[in-house]
């Protein structure tokens, strides 16, 4: 098993205070790469989110729920040309637990792709393109495409 667990902490400048613009969030992330055939990866992401400060929303009269979001995910590494990393295809089903005011529903599918290119043996770099379709017009009222581009530095 392999496990993943942070903290977060986001602020949006130019959000209004009533609407949760400074947050904290924990992610407790575990996969297990060695159950299933080689190359699918099962994973499972528990993310809690709520609004940072104790007293903050008695201080700005925002009402901000906080809430979970479970995450459930199966990826497969498709090996395309070698020696170069697979291509991720993934799927991943969302059930939001009153995170953000949203209704306690299977909220999200989402489909992508990604690969790594190593850039030395510490620094890579994660491209991935993805499409999430909205089951839950509370959490979101339309289906999205986007793209992930990332930097990872191994210490």
């Amino acid at each position: 098993m392999n496990y993943n667990l942070s903290a977060g902490y986001e602020h949006y400048p130019r959000r209004d205070r009533k609407s949760a613009n400074t947050t904290w969030e924990w992610i407790f992330a575990f996969s297990w790469p060695n159950i299933m055939p080689e190359g699918f990866t099962p994973s499972y992401i528990a993310h809690y989110e709520y609004a940072a400060g104790e007293n903050y929303t008695k201080q700005s009269g925002a009402d901000i729920p906080s809430g979970w979001v479970h995450r459930f995910i199966l990826s497969y590494d498709l090996k395309v040309l070698e020696p170069a990393e697979p291509l991720r295809l993934s799927s991943e089903l969302a059930y939001t637990d009153g995170l953000g005011g949203a209704e306690h529903d299977w909220s999200y599918a989402t489909f992508g792709v990604s690969t790594e290119f190593k850039i030395t043996d510490n620094l890579s770099f994660l491209p991935g393109v993805y499409h999430q379709i909205s089951m839950e017009d509370s959490v979101a009222t339309h289906d999205i495409t986007y793209t992930g581009l990332s930097m990872r530095y191994k210490f």
